[in-house]
This record gives structure tokens, C-alpha cells and sequence, in this order.
């Protein structure tokens, strides 16, 4: 098959103008020689009626093969000589038809030519016409008058005959008159005109296949350029630039294909720099990710010491209620007997101290815990804050998915424009929108992540607040049982010194220790729903850890199918 269209037009024209030229040329030769042919078969026929005019019927009756040469046999030899002469026949004659052996045979009558021309010159009466032909036949069988086409053979020459019956008033046929025109220079001429004709063809045949090359050459360059850098954009080379200067319609193609891979590239650009961006979020958001789920750790871990603390501060608290109902159990005992003030001065003393170590202890825990619950409080405020940042590049990453989704659509669109060239691109195109799609999944799945992270980061924030308040007012209610219990020993060692005012301080220390008792139990209850506090905070820290780890490996999956989408973009050049 032939794949060029450069042949293929070459090929196509060039046989329809040898086809054309060669026909047009056989015309022209058949025209010129009916044209010929006819004229002097016209001719002939003129001069052969001419002749038969003037033949005495009668007369002619007479000669026969058997009677030989007679009187006017001679004189009507003699006319027709002149008349041949005169009209430039080559010969002018008559002959009769008879039966021999049931078969029709033609002999001559008489041959117009001079009497004393050579035997070899003319054919004497009765000679039989051994080769007739097919007009001559005609003219004896069908009685009408015959004109021949140009013959030619090596015995008499090219030929142009005429034939003319003879025929009596009665209605006899006596014979024809035939007049053979010369036709050998006609016959030349032919010829040479034949060979002119086809060197003419020949000639205007090959400058039409030179100037069928130009113009096809003309039409073809620009198709093949055209078609080179159809060829670079479909290996994915988009700097092609197509540079045809024409008005026709292969520079109107040009240009639209030259606009089609300008748009294609600015699109492709386009999408170049949105996957850009999306592996610089997606980075961002690995590294925002990480560290939440470090501070999520860390966290978590001061959570878990918080609630060992928490614990401890309740066993303490319980045996803090302990010492206060022992101090108050002493405190009555003073009250009900006073001869036992020393002694019981003196447990009290013991008591106290004892009472005293146990509150500053508790006051130091208690302060620990105080700024363990602030840190944590800072901790879970900044989480909140990284979840906030985390939830704007989910959004710029949607925001990329949905510009990368349009894009692929006008890329698909410009594809399916392009029609046949563009295939391979809409394969690009459909697979840019199916990880657009995608990424815009995985964002939002990451965005509803972050949503659940941010409403369990605000209820650990309120209740790390709550805390946080309730520590502060432990705090404060254990120093002022430190420093009631300061008193009660300062009180109880100047016991015995002061046994007067026994009562006075007694009263006062009962006072005291039912305060002392009342706020032990607050604080108690404070530790023990303290406890349950942070056991909660742990619980909901330990989840946004596991929804950070979801975050990071969403992250993971979003930055590979950049990278996909990536290699997808590099088989393009812009």
C-alpha cells in the first residue's frame, strides 16, 4: 500500500493525465484520419459517379472477356485514363461479376490507362481480382454505391476506393466503376502526425507530471511538518512550534493545531504547578501531622503520670480524713476530761505533726499537679491550634483536587476536539481527574478526621480547664488546712504552759478540726473526681492519637499520589 500522500497524489494525477493524454491523442488521430478518410473517400465517389456517367450502357454491354478489346472498350479506356489523370487517381476502373463453380468471381473490364501502358501497369480484360474487398462486394450484392476506408499493402499502396454500380435502364447490374485514390502521402502524413502527436502527449504529459510534483510538493511539506509535530506532542514534547505561512485551509489547520497544543500546555503547566502545590501541603501536612502525633504522645504520656499522681493524691487524701478524725477524736477527749490535758497535749503534738507533714505533702502535690494540669492544658490548646492549621491545608488541598478536576476536564475536552491526535491524551486526562477525585476523597476524609480531633480537643480543653479550676481551689483549701494545722501546733505546744485557757483553745481547736474535717472530705471527693478526670483525658488523648496516626497515613497515601501524578505530568515537556 502506498502510505505517502506525496505518491499517492503523484500517482493518482498522473495516470489520469496519461490516461487523458492518451486518449485525447488516439481522438485526435481517429478524427484526422475519418476527417481524411472521408474527404477523399468523398472525393473518390465523386469522380467514380463522374465516371459511370459517362459510359454508354449499351455500348459497354458489349465487351466481354469473350470479344475481346473492342472499338469502345478503347475509347471508353482513354476516357477514363483522362479522368484519372486529371482527378490524380491512382486508378479507375470497372469490373463484372460472374459464377464460376457456383462461387461469384470479379474481373477487370476495362483499367483507365494509357493503351500503350506496360501488361504490369494495368489489369486486361477478364483478369479476376483475387483479393476483393469487402466494399467491393458490397457494391455488386447490394447494388449500392460503396466508399472503402484507407488500406494500405505492399501490391497497390495505401488506398482510399470508391465504388459505383453500373446499372442498366432495365435494371440489370452490368458492373462497378472503381476509383482508387492515392492515399500514400496522406498515408505519410499520418504517420508523421501520429508520431507528432504522441511526442506532443509525451511532452505535455511530463511537464504536467513536473508541475503536478511542484504543486503536490507545495501541498504535501506543509502536511508533513504538520504531521512531525503532531508526532512530538504525541510523545508528550509540547514545545512543537508549527510555523506555516498560508491563508488555505492546511494554514487554518495549522494554526488551530498550533492554538490546540498552546492551550494543551498551559493546561499541562497548569497542572504541573497544582501538583506542585498539593506535594508541598501534603508535605506540610506530614510534617504538622508528626508533630501532633508527637505532642499527642507526649501527652498522652504526661496523662498517664497525671493519673498515677492523681491516684497517689487520693490514697494520700483518705489518710489525710484518717489524721483529721483522729485529731478531732483527741480534740474531744481534751474536752471531756482535762485532767489528761498533758498527756493529751501531747498525742495532739504527735498528732499534728504528723497532721502537718501529711498537708504540706499534700500541698506540694498538689501544686505539682497544678502545673502538670496547666501544661497540659497549653498542650491540648497548642493540639487544638495544629488541628485548626491541619483543617486549612485539607481545604487548600480540596481546593487543589477541585482545580485539578477542572482541569482535567477542559483536558478532556480539548482532547476529544483534537479527535484522533488527542487519544492519548484523554487517557492522561481521564487517569489526572480519577487521582484529582481521589486526592479530593482523601482530603475530605482527612477533613472529617480532623473534625471528630477538634471536637474531642475542645471537650479535653473544657474539662483540662475545669481541672485546672478545681486543682487551684484544692490548692487553696489545703494551705489553709497547712496552716490551720501551723496553728493547731503552735497552739498544742503552748498547752502546758497555758492549761488556763484550756477551754478557750479547746473550743477553738474542735472549731478547727471540724473545718479541717469538712474541707479533708472536699478534697477527698476533689481527688477522687480529679482521677476520674484525667482517666478521661488519657481515654481521649489515646483516640486522637490513633486519628493522628489515620492522619499521617492519609497524608502518606496523598504525597504517593502526587508523586503518581507526577510521573503521569513529566511525560509531558512544556
Amino acid at each position: 500500500m502506498l502510505k505517502s500522500l506525496h505518491l499517492r497524489i503523484m500517482l493518482a494525477f498522473s495516470l489520469t493525465i496519461l490516461v487523458s493524454g492518451s486518449l485525447l491523442s488516439y481522438q485526435i488521430y481517429t478524427a484526422s484520419v475519418k476527417l481524411i478518410t472521408g474527404s477523399l473517400g468523398e472525393q473518390a465517389r465523386n469522380i467514380a459517379a463522374y465516371a459511370a456517367k459517362q459510359i454508354d450502357v449499351e455500348k459497354y454491354r458489349e465487351i466481354t472477356p469473350d470479344k475481346g478489346e473492342t472499338d469502345y472498350y478503347k475509347e471508353l479506356r482513354l476516357k477514363l485514363n483522362e479522368i484519372r489523370e486529371a482527378n490524380n487517381l491512382k486508378y479507375l476502373y470497372t469490373m463484372a461479376e460472374r459464377k464460376t463453380a457456383g462461387a461469384a468471381e470479379y474481373y477487370y473490364v476495362v483499367d483507365g490507362m494509357p493503351l500503350d501502358a506496360k501488361r504490369e501497369d494495368f489489369s486486361p480484360l477478364g483478369s479476376v481480382e483475387d483479393s476483393p474487398g469487402a466494399e467491393q462486394v458490397k457494391a455488386f450484392t447490394e447494388r449500392t454505391v460503396q466508399v472503402g476506408e484507407m488500406t494500405e499493402n505492399e501490391l497497390y499502396g495505401a488506398l482510399i476506393s470508391a465504388y459505383i454500380p453500373i446499372v442498366a435502364s432495365s435494371g440489370e447490374l452490368l458492373g462497378v466503376v472503381g476509383a482508387d485514390f492515392d492515399a500514400s502521402t496522406v498515408y505519410e502524413l499520418l504517420r508523421n502526425n501520429k508520431w507528432n502527436t504522441l511526442l506532443i502527449t509525451g511532452i505535455i504529459i511530463l511537464i504536467s507530471i513536473a508541475l503536478i510534483y511542484i504543486f503536490s510538493r507545495m501541498i504535501v511539506s506543509p502536511v508533513l511538518r504538520l504531521t512531525r509535530d503532531m508526532q512530538k506532542v504525541q510523545s508528550g514534547d509540547l514545545t512543537a512550534q508549527t510555523e506555516v505561512k498560508r491563508k488555505d485551509e492546511i494554514g487554518r489547520l495549522s494554526d488551530s493545531f498550533q492554538k490546540m497544543v498552546d492551550v494543551l500546555r498551559e493546561m499541562i503547566q497548569g497542572i504541573q504547578r497544582s501538583v506542585h502545590d498539593m506535594r508541598q501541603s501534603a508535605q506540610v501536612l506530614a510534617e504538622s501531622a508528626g508533630e501532633t502525633s508527637a505532642s499527642s504522645g507526649q501527652i498522652t504520656n504526661y496523662l498517664s503520670e497525671a493519673v498515677a499522681v492523681a491516684k497517689t493524691q487520693e490514697q494520700r487524701s483518705g489518710e489525710t480524713a484518717k489524721a483529721v478524725d483522729e485529731v478531732g477524736l483527741g480534740l474531744q477527749r481534751i474536752t471531756d476530761s482535762l485532767s489528761v490535758v498533758a498527756e493529751a497535749s501531747k498525742e495532739a503534738t504527735d498528732a499534728a505533726r504528723i497532721g502537718n507533714g501529711f498537708v504540706q505533702q499534700a500541698v506540694r502535690q498538689m501544686e505539682f499537679i497544678q502545673v502538670s494540669s496547666r501544661n497540659m492544658a497549653a498542650d491540648i490548646e497548642r493540639l487544638a491550634e495544629r488541628s485548626a492549621q491541619v483543617g486549612q491545608i485539607v481545604d487548600v488541598i480540596q481546593g487543589i483536587s477541585s482545580q485539578t478536576n477542572l482541569l482535567a476536564l477542559n483536558a478532556a475536552i480539548e482532547a476529544a476536539r483534537a479527535g484522533e491526535h488527542g487519544r492519548g491524551f484523554a487517557v492522561v486526562a481521564d487517569q489526572v481527574r480519577k487521582l484529582a477525585t481521589q486526592a479530593g476523597e482523601s482530603a475530605a476524609k482527612i477533613n472529617e478526621l480532623i473534625g471528630f480531633i477538634m471536637e474531642d480537643t475542645a471537650k479535653v480543653v473544657q474539662g483540662a480547664r475545669a481541672e485546672s479550676d478545681e486543682v487551684d481551689s484544692g490548692l487553696i483549701i489545703v494551705r489553709n488546712a497547712g496552716t490551720t494545722f501551723g496553728q493547731i501546733l503552735s497552739e498544742v505546744e503552748k498547752v502546758a504552759d497555758q492549761v488556763q485557757e484550756v477551754s478557750v483553745v479547746s473550743e477553738q481547736i474542735s472549731a478547727g478540726a471540724e473545718q479541717v474535717m469538712a474541707s479533708a472530705d472536699e478534697m477527698d471527693q476533689m481527688s477522687k473526681l480529679t482521677s476520674g478526670h484525667f482517666q478521661g483525658i488519657a481515654v481521649a488523648s489515646e483516640g486522637q492519637l490513633e486519628a493522628m496516626q489515620q492522619i499521617t497515613a492519609s497524608t502518606e497515601k496523598l504525597e504517593e499520589m502526587s508523586e503518581r501524578l507526577e510521573q503521569l505530568i513529566k511525560r509531558f515537556k512544556t
